[in-house]
């Protein structure tokens, strides 16, 4: 035992060996802890690792279906497919699913699957539209509505999706129905209309000022019911007519005019006997020997459903001359036997337009481009070229699907629908496309919009009337519209011109199932991106 200095004694025998005992303790602690942390880091990792796969797999999934989607394909779903992060299954949610989603709103649901089983859900709620299932009046980046008052005015309505540019205002007796509208690059001024009713709201979208449109909804007893709301508005620009469009139709209207078919083959094939020989001379001839000679709208070129230069070239886009003007001097064409107009009253000894021999061809055949001056009835299938302008010079039924394309201005002077009763006309899937890289204008005022009521609130009343005019009409500038008119179908321009209207806008929501060739933006949809969520 060592003495110390100050007289005590102690025995360090042992304190190395706990020393380091101790250390050796900390550190194996400090390793353990270290492992385990790192441990659980590599199970963290691993896991982010397959649910970041999961959520690759599920958003590129859901990506790849929002570029593809179409209105055409609602029945496919569910879907599945597989990236290199994994497996993912596509399920589509629809207004019957769900009834907080509105008209043309869906939501896309994107399951993903990593290769441990790892799942990850995203989803996207959006709008998408036809073109040809709504009226569009917005592609300039200045134009308004409507010229000079910026609004409809007085009994004017629009039942059905609608999209404009710069301020729209709704006036007392205005009705705004189903929707959704987009106004874009202006506000919203309210005056006491009608916009939806309770178990039928209209989804608004607006970038500017709606205070006045939101405060009647909140009224007790409101006459404005709003569903969705967004200041989020798509910038749409109509489909623009190209020199080449021009061209194909041109080409389409001859190549129709010897095919021997009744408008378009995609239609289905049914023979109207156009050419003997595949030659278009043979047209004016065929039937000659038999009495029965025949007439076309324009003699200049033989091709009966092109109204152009002899050797088919056309002009540049809106500078066409050789235009068509239908009036009730001069019928053209050959129409079919007796049943033609399908179930529509005809009367074939009044008829200034000669009919195929009795038993030649089925009953409802006809001449794709037609005229019967007389009865006021013009008959159209497929695609007519006219490398000018266009003019409708009085009141026009019409039978069948087609489509006027005219190198010019369109000026239709009366009353254009298809014959017999709207429901009728939907069942007959008869439908007009008018289409000009420059402007229609419609002239004819009617008393009372198509004999629609001002104060009508029942959409399915209100489309089961006779318009005044009925189709589906494009214009590269701008379409007017006289003060009084009950228009069923789409409009689609980069202005609506006019006044003060008192007028209907009525889309038929059935017209993209059967709408006429040679339309732009055919065969198409607009697509309005809104909640993305992950889940």
């Amino acid at each position: 035992m060592e003495k110390k200095t100050n007289g005590s004694l102690w025995d360090d025998t042992g304190v190395a060996m706990i020393t380091v005992l101790g250390v050796i303790a900390v550190i194996t602690v400090l390793a353990v802890a270290s492992f385990s942390f790192a441990q659980q880091a590599l199970l963290d990792s691993k896991r982010v690792e397959h649910e970041t796969k999961a959520f690759r797999a599920a958003a590129s999934g859901l990506d790849t279906e929002m570029a593809t989607f179409t209105e055409a394909n609602l029945d496919v779903y569910p879907k599945t497919g597989s990236t290199e992060d994994g497996t993912y299954e596509i399920t589509l949610v629809t207004s019957l699913e769900d009834p907080r989603l509105g008209a043309d709103e869906y939501r896309l649901v994107s399951t993903g699957t990593s290769s441990d089983g790892v799942v990850e859900r995203v989803a996207q709620q959006f709008y998408y539209m036809n073109l040809w299932k709504m009226n569009f009046a917005g592609g300039g980046l200045s134009d308004s509505l409507v010229s000079g008052a910026n609004s409809f005015t007085g009994s004017s309505n629009v039942i059905g999706p609608f999209y404009m540019r710069n301020d729209f205002s709704i006036s007392a007796s205005m009705y705004v129905a189903e929707g959704p509208l987009f106004v874009k690059d202006g506000d919203i001024d309210y005056g006491q209309g009608m916009v939806g009713l309770e178990d039928e709201p209209v989804d608004l979208f607006c970038d500017g000022n709606t205070t006045a449109l939101e405060a009647a909804a909140a009224k007790t007893s409101p006459r404005v019911f709003l569903g969705a709301i967004s200041r989020s508005v798509p910038q749409i620009e109509i489909p623009e007519i190209t020199q080449a469009n021009l061209e194909e139709w041109a080409n389409l209207a001859i190549n129709e005019s010897v095919d021997n078919n009744m408008g378009s083959i995609s239609r289905g094939f049914v023979t109207n006997k156009e050419t003997d020989t595949g030659s278009p001379a043979v047209y004016t001839t065929m039937f000659e020997s038999s009495g029965y000679p025949r007439t076309q709208a324009d003699p200049t070129n033989l091709n009966y459903k092109f109204i152009g230069a002899v050797d088919n070239s056309i002009a540049n886009s809106g500078e066409g001359t050789h235009g068509l003007t239908i009036d009730a001097t001069t019928s053209f064409g050959f129409r079919g036997s007796t049943n033609t107009t399908n179930g529509v009253t005809s009367n074939d000894a009044g008829s200034s337009l000669v009919a195929y021999p009795v038993g030649l061809y089925a009953d409802n055949v006809h001449d794709d481009f037609a005229w019967d001056s007389i009865q006021k009835i013009l008959f159209v299938e497929g695609t007519v070229f006219i490398d000018g302008p266009l003019v409708l010079d009085l009141d026009v039924e019409y039978i069948g699907n087609g489509t006027l394309v005219a190198n010019g201005p369109i000026t239709v002077n009366g009353l254009l629908r298809p014959a017999g009763t709207a429901v009728q006309a939907r069942a007959r899937e008869w439908a007009l496309g008018l289409v000009t890289p420059t402007t229609i204008t419609f002239t004819k005022d009617t008393p009372l919009g198509g004999g629609v009521s001002p104060n009508e609130t029942d959409v399915n009343v209100i489309r089961d009337t006779k318009p005044d005019v009925g189709g589906a009409f494009y214009a590269g500038e701008s379409v007017t519209i006289p003060e009084k008119l009950f228009m069923s179908g789409s409009v689609i321009t980069d202005r609506i011109a006019g006044g003060q209207n008192n007028l209907w806008l009525v889309t038929n929501p059935y017209l993209p199932g059967y709408l006429p060739e040679s339309l732009p933006g055919a065969g198409g949809g607009l697509m309005m991106p809104g909640l993305w969520t992950r889940f």
